[in-house]
């Protein structure tokens, strides 16, 4: 799903015409990119492998995007048309992070400041992953 939402990402930049959303959408870009280096890390961590899928939810969110794109004429609606999308992409994105939220405390999954992350355990010591610091602390 990663890779799909880069690739999104990078068009849609390429199609927002303000500068501050061209920015925005790169920096998600950025983030998606980092987030899947720590999840390959953590897959890696636990003996299993990223295998390439093609999320068909996904792809069917991504292609509205770009029919939205193709539909709407000037800059200005264009980008509104660019932000809902990109609303929609990051809701996606984050939905499967709900019931690890409401995960107890015990289980390997942590959140910190609201947001899901994932916890490795070394030496009976949690070591989170987050936004601020992608490498094990």
């Amino acid at each position: 799903m990663e890779s799909q939402l880069d690739i999104a990402l990078k068009r849609m930049a390429d199609a927002a015409s303000h500068p501050s959303l061209k920015r925005e959408l790169l920096r998600h870009r950025t983030e998606t990119k980092e987030q899947s280096k720590r999840l390959q890390s953590i897959l890696q961590n636990h003996g299993a492998k990223m295998r390439a899928h093609t999320d068909q939810a996904m792809e069917a969110l991504v292609s509205e995007t770009e029919k939205m794109l193709s539909l709407l004429e000037g800059d200005d609606l264009r980008d509104a048309g660019l932000i809902a999308s990109a609303q929609k992409l990051k809701h996606y994105e984050i939905a499967p992070t709900a019931p690890l939220r409401r995960s107890p405390v015990s289980s390997n999954y942590v959140t910190t400041s609201g947001c899901c992350t994932i916890a490795s355990r070394r030496n009976g010591k949690s070591t989170p992953y987050s936004r601020s610091s992608p490498k094990a602390r």
